[in-house]
């Protein structure tokens, strides 16, 4: 016998995970185009299409473009992309994006999410030992930038100012505090439009 209208109530795991998904939306849904990226970030198209034909840059776009369709990319995409051009600027070689740019956007993930405990600046630590190495860390409490074991030259990345930065140059210039903040922001603007 089956029952009509009936269904069951998701477990606590579920609307954890639901909620999870709602708050990160404005990060990970896809929403921008390539010319968008190109024009905002200053990234020359060339060097987008050439990471991505490559497999050096692992993005969103990718996965969720339909045949046919144009790729779209999310914020959390546009940050990779913004980390792996900033990184290519100073030297560092394309070898070396994907981990770093994977460990920021997890950052991002975070910041989205919202403050939890003390406040605490992410950023990547990247050395060359003969070998290129990146670090998490945090810049604030018990582990300052000043206090971490590394070679007087080293790249750190200031994930919060790169996620802002990205957001600016995609054309969320009114939206100023942290990437939490903004992020609410964002998400209290998609609920409140009729598009």
């Amino acid at each position: 016998m089956v029952k009509h209208g009936t269904h069951s109530n998701p477990t606590p795991a579920e609307e954890l995970a639901l909620i999870e998904r709602a708050i990160l939306a404005p990060y990970v849904e896809p929403r921008f185009t390539l010319s968008a990226i190109t024009e905002g970030l200053g990234v020359p198209e060339v060097t987008i299409r050439n990471w991505l034909t490559r497999g050096q840059l692992d993005l969103g776009a990718e996965t969720a473009r339909a045949k046919g369709k144009w790729r779209l990319f999310s914020l959390r995409d546009a940050v990779i992309i913004h980390v792996a051009f900033q990184l290519s600027r100073v030297g560092v070689p394309v070898a070396v994006f994907h981990d770093v740019a994977q460990k920021v956007a997890r950052f991002g993930e975070m910041l989205f999410k919202g403050p939890v405990g003390m406040v605490r600046r992410p950023i990547v630590v990247l050395t060359n030992d003969g070998e290129w190495k990146a670090q998490q860390h945090y810049d604030a409490g018990p582990f300052r930038l000043t206090d971490l074991d590394i070679p007087p030259a080293a790249v750190v990345l200031n994930v919060e100012q790169v996620i802002v930065r990205t957001l600016h140059a995609l054309g969320f210039e009114a939206m100023v505090g942290t990437a939490a903040e903004i992020g609410e922001a964002l998400r209290a603007s998609e609920t409140g439009s009729d598009e």
